[in-house]
């Protein structure tokens, strides 16, 4: 994992980042000096984060939401910067036959390499009995919460800036698979994390439901045919708009098939 570098989008968790994303850093024996941890907040609470991830460098954004934060990561590091960005709130990341973070990380940049891309992601699935060896450029849902890009000038073009927090994720890799015809994805990996957990800036339950329906329902007609939109269940119990995409989506011209984009 030689010169890669690991970001992390924070905003109001710089005592739970210690304990969940660093920590499982640590385990792995990746180096803080090599971790950059992106504050959104004030002076005081981005100083608080100096204090509790020692070592590691500390970025203060000045950012809202978590859209803004990660275009500003995406264009922090100097050109060709292999960067592994990953939320503050990761317990671990799965993968299948005992691979961990040093496979997942120089496993997906090569494929970057192989597939002529700047971004990889991983599964959704907590649970490494829904994986399978391999991976997918289809248009295929893959997490925001853990991402590996490549730095380029790509990243500056306003075509990347998003203005809504929810489902962000999947707006960028829609937005990624129209313009290059590619959404990498490793097939053999996922995360473990607690999605809508305390802290940070998701806002209340009920501002997720009317944010998650109205997105849901834009995105669907912003790409018809390539998404759809449906209900599941919370984690509170009650259900939440969602979304789901068809793999069968084609790139939109021959020349996208390429990937379009070389680091």
């Amino acid at each position: 994992m030689d010169g890669i570098v690991v970001a992390i989008p924070t905003f109001r968790r710089q005592h739970t980042l210690p304990h969940k994303t660093l920590a499982y850093l640590d385990k792995s024996n990746f180096p803080r000096e090599r971790v950059f941890v992106f504050a959104q907040g004030g002076d005081e609470e981005v100083s608080e984060y100096s204090k509790t991830c020692t070592g590691c460098n500390v970025v203060a954004t000045g950012a809202t939401g978590i859209a803004h934060q990660r275009r500003i990561i995406r264009n922090h590091f100097p050109h060709g910067t292999r960067v592994f960005m990953l939320d503050d709130d990761i317990d671990q990341l799965i993968a299948i036959e005992g691979r961990g973070l040093r496979d997942i990380v120089e496993r997906g940049f090569q494929l970057c390499e192989m597939e002529g891309v700047l971004y990889f992601s991983v599964c959704g699935y907590s649970n490494d009995y829904y994986m399978k060896d391999g991976h997918t450029t289809t248009l295929k849902h893959s997490v925001g919460t853990v991402q590996g890009f490549i730095a380029s000038p790509e990243w500056a073009d306003p075509y990347w800036i998003q203005h809504h927090d929810q489902f962000e994720d999947y707006e960028f890799v829609l937005r990624y698979f129209r313009r290059f015809g590619k959404a990498l994805r490793l097939d053999w990996a996922g995360v473990k994390t607690k999605y809508y957990s305390g802290g940070g800036g998701l806002g209340t339950a009920a501002e997720r439901r009317q944010a998650a329906t109205e997105r849901a329902a834009a995105l669907a007609a912003e790409y018809p045919g390539w998404v759809s939109a449906y209900e599941k269940k919370a984690p509170d119990g009650d259900k939440i708009a969602n979304i789901r995409f068809n793999w069968r989506a084609k790139p939109v011209s021959a020349a996208a098939g390429a990937g379009g984009v070389t680091a």
